[in-house]
């Protein structure tokens, strides 16, 4: 791009042609006043605050559509350029509460209270949440235009004249305040433009104009998700954050990563005497910028404190009592001892994976040296394990698996697995970006309608019956390689041909029958995939197209720049192993099949099940002697495991793995158990002896995101009563239990960066890693190159789900959006706060068949009496976003109770009978 030099306000400044003169001034530390621009998006020109002179041009210019070109010259402060600045701010005051803006306090502002005496004063900065942060003040203030009437030969004030409805409270997350809006239309442009959510617009005209959500009515009936952008945006107290409006001045900020699924999105908390008040996008984050979601903004507020453990445990005539720290340590350290002396291989440790890598690390050390056990595991990763295991198989160890940037790169997306809007929806976000705004194709695999499928995103939901992924991959792999191969193109990856040969039995019309979805979207799909392997995708918007407005959607549309010719995105989804590794394999030769010769490969893109599953799978796999693996979590917690002690980290296996009630027998049956928790789950109320840790909010140390990037936490918050560090109990733990077994290790820690050093130094994932770096940026990338595919090869892959048994449901679950995890382990009766997902999703059809209406409960329970046990008894939700014969269940539903109708030693998919409960009588 063109380097060019401008003047503004007498300074020279360079910069590169064509950009926004509001953005080049801001930069340079000229303020412009502006209340309706949006940064790097095409301006929208409605405040006309911006207005400035530029040399040459004739009358005032505004700053936000005038674009920078050699030699420019701008001034900003002549006194016609402010005048109508001034003019502008004036008319915006006109309509919204002035008495903020007029206040004759203004210099030597008195306490609160004579405000709140003045009857006839609703509004005023110190009784305006906003207060300190409204851009309209402080924009108001730059101009001088704070304290003149705007309209002097008004008799009668703002409030006299107008009536206004009440503040809209009608869902935990936010409010909205009409009366103090300035139709700057901001947060309109960042539900399209930005979330490309479109929940947000403006309804009627001239003065009866306003923002509406929807299509006006309550703000959960539209689609708005929650995720705050709306907030960010607003210059005024229109949108705000609800939890802790009036507490937001914050005392102090802090840098942390959330840890509410594996994206890894980086956050800014602000604190209150320890206690979190608001968060924020911390905009430096090199894979979610200045976007987070609903659960990274909002689910502090959402953690029961009741349900929160804030003194040691122990178990006493089989209750758990008080104790004190002291008692508690040498009640744990002894049993684990005692345990260890025995026999080792007797114990097994659980990890959960929002735990921090330092304290996997520690736990393994303690395990390996003091307990002499291998057998160290996350329960989560069940499912994860063999699609992550297949993927590297097909395409060689070490395979770099793909990201977030890969995402806006990629000539067409194929989601499979899941509903990654709720799963993951930064992630989410990006590919909605990149369809929008980067001209990708979009093609999805899943059952179950979510925003992707039912937006006009994806012009292929290939909708299909639970069980056909793989028929459906094949499929479309046959017609890409069938496609490549009349072009001419000679397909020269090992196990081409016998693939060929497997694949005839997956012409699309067959696999149409079989999955039950349109012969003609699954053709309609591999033109797609064609037609972006042949790279002949082209982007169509303003934003794909101008090269000055790539800040939020931020795409490498460089001239000669290497486009993927697909992006994979894998979701974790519980089911048969057979299933998941099927699914894995297809999808691996499928991105074979979309590799482009001497150019770009296709990569799948997997995405973890929680926030730090793969950073703890590489300390606890790098430091396996001599590589030999122990039980997995679902081995150590099965009928014919010889684990006779445990210690779990953080981890709840009642919520996690499936078949619920063996796991929670499995965990009765052990002679000694230690949990370690910050929430009183299923796991800590069986154990012997339960010690309270520190939720992510309040701990530090790192985790490692999908994307490779190790991050920081630090804690935003002080921990409850007796609560104490993770890293630091188990250094206690250690300590005591050496004592014990005349052992010494080097546990004497000061704080989690010295573990963190420690462990840069023997996990081999992480040697590259500057810890100088990583505290002073919050992230270090691991570079990782993607070694070449000269060894990899297709393999023939199949799965058939069996027939659907008569009366019976195929139940599918997955990661809902809202729903807190801490309100899930407290088995809280409304988990998300909207009491819109602890509903059994279930087909109109299927429905009436059973004389079924939204509200009414159902019982499900397992058609095959593998899943453990255990009956369900949810409410029902009629819709259209399930198919005939499937039902769909938030995975936390009461806890994870759903876990107990799936069983991972099945090849079966899981299927349900169900039948109404009766309805209560009326009245």
């Amino acid at each position: 791009m063109e380097r060019i030099s401008v003047t503004i306000d007498g300074r020279e400044i360079e910069t590169v042609a064509g950009r926004p003169l509001l953005e080049v001034a801001g930069e340079a530390g000229i303020f412009i006043p502006h209340l309706c621009y949006l940064e790097h998006l095409p301006p929208f020109a409605g405040c006309r605050t911006c207005s400035v002179e530029v040399e040459g041009m004739r009358g005032l210019q505004l700053a936000c559509n005038t674009r920078v070109a050699p030699g420019m010259v701008v001034k900003t402060n002549t006194p016609q350029a402010m005048e109508a600045q001034r003019a502008a701010l004036l008319l915006i005051q006109a309509n919204h509460p002035d008495r903020c803006l007029t206040c004759h306090k203004k210099v030597k502002c008195g306490p609160g209270e004579l405000c709140q005496r003045d009857d006839f004063v609703t509004h005023r900065c110190l009784t305006c949440a906003k207060n300190k942060r409204c851009e309209l003040l402080s924009t108001s203030e730059f101009t001088d235009t704070r304290g003149l009437d705007p309209f002097v030969i008004e008799d009668t004030s703002w409030y006299a004249v107008k009536e206004w409805p009440p503040v809209v409270q009608d869902n935990p997350f936010l409010e909205w305040d009409n009366k103090m809006c300035i139709l700057c239309a901001r947060c309109i442009r960042a539900c399209d433009e930005i979330r490309c959510t479109t929940a947000i617009g403006l309804a009627q005209r001239a003065t009866g104009a306003s923002i509406v959500f929807g299509r006006g009515g309550t703000i959960p009936q539209s689609t708005c998700d929650f995720c705050g952008a709306c907030i960010d945006a607003c210059p005024t107290a229109t949108l705000m954050e609800r939890p802790h409006k009036w507490a937001w001045l914050a005392e102090k900020w802090t840098a942390t990563t959330c840890s509410y699924c594996s994206v890894g999105c980086r956050l800014n908390v602000g604190s209150q005497e320890g206690k979190i008040t608001i968060v924020k996008p911390l905009v430096s984050s090199p894979v979610s910028g200045d976007q987070i979601c609903v659960r990274g903004r909002f689910h502090y507020s959402l953690i029961p404190p009741e349900a929160r453990l804030t003194t040691p445990l122990i178990r006493r005539d089989g209750i758990l009592k008080a104790a004190s720290w002291e008692e508690a340590l040498e009640a744990a350290a002894g049993g684990l001892a005692e345990a260890a002396r025995q026999n080792g291989d007797d114990i097994g440790c659980l990890v959960s994976s929002r735990c921090t890598n330092e304290e996997g690390y520690l736990l393994q050390k303690l395990a390996r040296t003091f307990l002499e056990t291998r057998h160290i595991d996350q329960s989560s990763l069940i499912f994860h394990r063999v699609a992550r295991d297949e993927i590297e198989r097909a395409l060689g160890p070490g395979f770099a698996l793909g990201t977030v940037a890969d995402l806006q790169r990629a000539e067409c997306i194929l989601v499979v697995g899941g509903d990654i809007t709720a799963s993951h929806p930064v992630a989410a976000l990006k590919i909605k970006q990149a369809v929008r705004w980067g001209g990708a194709g979009l093609i999805v695999l899943h059952p179950k309608g979510f925003e992707l499928t039912n937006r006009g995103f994806a012009p292929f939901w290939l909708r299909h019956r639970p069980g056909t992924e793989t028929a459906l991959l094949n499929s479309l792999t046959y017609l890409l390689l069938t496609a490549r191969s009349q072009g001419g193109e000679q397909i020269e990856v090992a196990g081409s041909h016998p693939l060929m040969e497997h694949l005839q039995a997956y012409q699309p019309d067959g696999v149409a029958e079989m999955a039950g979805v349109s012969g003609d979207d699954i053709q309609g799909a591999g033109e797609l995939l064609f037609k972006a392997w042949q790279g002949r995708n082209q982007p169509g918007s303003l934003l794909a197209k101008d090269p000055t407005l790539m800040g939020v959607v931020d795409f490498p549309r460089g001239e000669g720049e290497k486009k993927l010719p697909l992006c994979i995105v894998l979701i974790d989804q519980a089911g048969p192993p057979e299933l998941n590794r099927a699914v894995a394999r297809s999808a691996a030769n499928l991105a074979l099949a979309a590799d482009r010769r001497g150019g770009e490969g296709a990569v799948i893109y997997l995405l973890s099940p929680e926030a730090n599953a793969l950073g703890l799978a590489q300390v606890l796999a790098a430091l396996e002697p001599g590589g030999h693996a122990g039980l997995t979590a679902h081995q150590m917690l099965s009928p014919e495991s010889s684990v006779k002690a445990m210690l779990s980290l953080g981890d709840n296996p009642v919520m996690s793995l499936p078949g619920t009630h063996r796991r929670a027998e499995a965990l009765r049956r052990l002679k000694f158990l230690v949990a370690v928790d910050y929430m009183n789950s299923d796991t800590a109320k069986m154990a012997h002896v339960v010690l309270p840790g520190l939720s992510p909010w309040e701990k530090e140390g790192t985790y490692l995101n999908d994307d490779g990037y190790l991050q920081q936490l630090q804690p935003a918050a002080s921990p409850p009563l007796e609560a104490r560090p993770d890293w630091w109990i188990l250094c206690q733990l250690a300590r005591r239990i050496g004592e014990k077994r005349g052992k010494t290790a080097f546990f004497a820690y000061q704080n989690a960066l010295h573990v963190t050093e420690e462990m840069v130094r023997n996990v081999p994932r992480f040697m590259k890693v500057d810890v100088s770096l990583l505290q002073s940026q919050g992230f270090h990338y691991l570079d990782s190159e993607s070694p070449p595919r000269t060894a990899s090869s297709y393999e023939s892959v199949s799965y058939l789900p069996s027939p659907t048994p008569k009366d019976t449901f195929t139940l599918i679950t997955g990661r809902p959006l809202y729903s807190s995890v801490e309100r899930a382990i407290a088995h809280c009766g409304d988990t998300d706060g909207l009491g819109k997902e602890d509903f059994l999703l279930m087909n109109p059809g299927d429905a009436d068949s059973l004389g079924v209406v939204t509200g009414d409960s159902v019982v499900v329970e397992s058609a095959s009496g593998v899943g453990g046990g255990g009956v369900l008894t949810p409410p029902v939700r009629v819709t259209q976003d399930v198919p005939t014969g499937v039902v769909f269940l938030s995975g936390l539903y009461d806890g994870g109770a759903v876990q107990g109708l799936f069983d991972s030693n099945t090849p079966e998919i899981c299927r349900v009978r169900m039948g109404r409960l009766p309805r209560p009588p009326e009245g």
